[in-house]
């Protein structure tokens, strides 16, 4: 068999001699031609069949490049400029790719767009043949569906979410519920769906939650309800359910509506009111037990005392010093029930909740120390201190705990110098208590925050041990961070992080 069939070399021959033919095949077969001087770059000749998918009129336009590289995807141009590149150099790289062209009306005409470099006979391409095919209809087949697949996926995701999910018209109707909803609620989707969601509000509780929805359509933004405080399902059978329940607003076709994400809470709350009973429990626990050791701690004392004064000279030297044992030790555990109980109110009482000039504060928190302050000798640098939010007490033991430590855990052999500094840690505020006193290795730098964790002799530095771990307990309530950092003989530094910046900070 001859590597040419007859009817293909006819056909050839036709097309040379018959314009008609060449028409017919390009009507038929493609949406366009093009035919580009390379050597002239900017002269190209586009058929008019190209201009006519785009919806524009043939007439219009000149035979120029840059009248189709303003219609094209700038991503898309990129591409065919590289591809027409690497073309160019190699012959068996193909210039052939989808690309994006704006139709007259705005809307996207999806083209494939094939080429051949014609070439000298160096090699060098002078000439370019092109074709051109639109295949918008095919792509937006395509993404129907990937929709359509993408819409089955997200329905199957949905019916299998551990958690409940609705969701709500705009006149407040139940469009759509997962089978977690009717587990959760009692109710079948045939006796919901269209019904209003009045259905799943206790009465009582109906007037705040229209004032709940009314604010959420107001600033229509993700928001959670539930958070902070209590919302309750009423179930088919009548039982009423502790719930936490996020909003989502989203666009559909059928109109705006809300997506209510359900999450059953009943073994929180019973967590949280087994939490309440052991606070209570544990505020009367360290109520009693400090008076019933106090009382006899204040007799231990009194009686020594009286032993003192009453045989006086008649006392051994040893027996002296074991009662100033006794008494020393008396007072050190009172001292001991006393932290004990300020840690245990830090947990067990609601704190107050002001605006607080932390200034303010630390002008009274060295008020109050000013005796050892003034046997320390101390100087300080302080920067502005900002106002916070919190309770008032809190914000005082964090300063004055620190600033104790500090006149405490001093040098003998240099003057004591305290430095507050403030910073804006990437959206945090961030306090930097530092002093130039004795420090501590830095591998102890956790350790100090625990409870009753010494790193000195009580002999040398007296004290209960509990400071630090009142200032983390707080500051992690506030939702900061705490640490410390330090070397032996180089000094403390207490760096706390809260969330936030203070306003004009």
């Amino acid at each position: 068999m001859d590597d040419e069939h007859y009817l293909k070399r006819e056909l050839y021959e036709r097309v040379r001699e018959d314009a008609r033919i060449f028409e017919f095949l390009q009507d038929g077969s493609l949406d366009g031609i093009w035919y580009w001087d390379l050597e002239r770059p900017d002269h190209e000749w586009m058929s008019p069949r190209f201009w006519q998918t785009l919806g524009v009129d043939p007439d219009d336009k000149q035979h120029l490049a840059s009248e189709w590289q303003d219609l094209i995807n700038p991503d898309d141009l990129a591409l065919a400029i590289e591809n027409f590149r690497r073309h160019c150099e190699d012959p068996r790289h193909p210039y052939d790719q989808i690309v994006r062209y704006r139709h007259a009306d705005g809307s996207t005409v999806w083209v494939r767009c094939r080429g051949l470099a014609i070439r000298d006979a160096t090699g060098a391409p002078i000439r370019m043949l092109g074709a051109h095919t639109d295949v918008t209809r095919l792509k937006q087949a395509e993404a129907e569906l990937t929709r359509r697949v993408a819409d089955e996926t997200s329905r199957r995701l949905v019916e299998h979410l551990p958690h409940a999910l609705l969701i709500v018209t705009a006149r407040g109707a139940v469009d759509f519920m997962n089978r977690a909803a009717e587990s959760m609620l009692g109710y079948s989707r045939a006796e919901l769906i269209e019904q209003p969601i009045e259905l799943l509000i206790p009465p009582r509780l109906r007037g705040p939650h229209a004032a709940l929805v009314s604010a959420f359509q107001a600033a229509p933004s993700q928001r959670r309800m539930g958070v902070g405080r209590d919302v309750v399902a009423l179930r088919k059978d009548g039982s009423e359910l502790p719930v936490e329940i996020g909003l989502t607003p989203i666009e559909t076709p059928r109109g705006a509506m809300t997506v209510a994400s359900i999450i059953d809470i009943t073994t929180r709350k019973q967590h949280e009111r087994a939490i309440e009973r052991s606070n209570r429990d544990l505020e009367r626990f360290a109520y009693v037990t400090s008076h019933d050791l106090q009382a006899p701690l204040r007799q231990v004392v009194s009686f020594a005392r009286l032993l003192q004064e009453n045989l006086g000279d008649g006392l051994s030297d040893e027996s002296r010093e074991d009662l100033a044992y006794l008494i020393d030790a008396t007072k050190r555990m009172q001292q001991m029930i006393h932290a004990i109980l300020d840690f245990s109110r830090l947990h067990t009482r609601s704190p107050a909740r002001a605006r607080v000039d932390l200034g303010e504060v630390f002008v009274e928190v060295r008020r109050a120390l000013a005796h050892e302050i003034d046997d320390a000798g101390a100087t300080f640098e302080v920067d502005a201190l900002p106002t916070m939010t919190g309770d008032p007490a809190h914000f005082t033991m964090i300063l004055q705990n620190l600033l104790a430590n500090s006149l405490k855990f001093r040098r003998a052999d240099v003057p004591l110098v305290i430095q507050l500094r403030m910073d804006d840690a990437n959206g945090r505020t961030r306090l930097r208590f530092s002093d130039n006193g004795i420090g501590f290795p830095a591998e102890h730098a956790e350790e100090i925050f625990g409870m009753f964790r010494r790193l000195e002799r009580r002999e040398d530095y007296p004290g209960t041990g509990i400071g630090l771990a009142m200032v983390r307990r707080i500051v992690e309530e506030q939702g900061g961070r705490v640490w410390a950092e330090s070397a032996r003989g180089a000094g403390t530094t207490i760096v706390i992080d809260w969330p936030g910046t203070p306003p004009g900070a």
